[in-house]
């Protein structure tokens, strides 16, 4: 298959030697790999297995977000069964998350063993010192 370029110096080669359409086909070229159509056209020394596609890494971090909100679903209910909460309420459970630990639970507090406390306290003391 031939290139606009090869096309062009078949057809008319004087409008290549005027230089309109030799910039209009390095316009061209630039804007589609800027675009990123290049990258498909010229030889790659990645492996085609460990190379992901766009579609794949959106796939994949959308997987991400699912697990994470799944993560704080079970974060939140196994908050709950601590504070108390019957298991026909927990529908709709809302709560604070300090580093990563639970700290209350639709207004309750957690207990905390002493390592998750140690930590929360860490996690404050850091954002106090930011200005958070």
């Amino acid at each position: 298959m031939k290139t606009f370029h090869e096309w062009v110096a078949e057809r008319r080669p004087e409008a290549i030697e005027e230089g309109f359409f030799k910039n209009l086909a390095l316009g061209a070229a630039i804007g589609a790999g800027a675009m990123g159509m290049g990258g498909k056209f010229l030889p790659t020394s990645v492996h085609p297995t460990t190379h992901r596609s766009a579609a794949t890494a959106r796939a994949d971090d959308m997987d991400d977000g699912i697990a994470s909100v799944n993560s704080k679903e079970a974060k939140l209910r196994a908050a709950a069964d601590r504070v108390g909460i019957p298991k026909a309420q927990q529908n709709n459970l809302k709560g604070h998350m300090v580093g990563g630990i639970v700290v209350s639970v639709n207004g309750r507090k957690v207990r905390l063993t002493p390592n998750e406390a140690e930590h929360v306290k860490a996690v404050q003391q850091i954002a106090r010192s930011m200005g958070n």
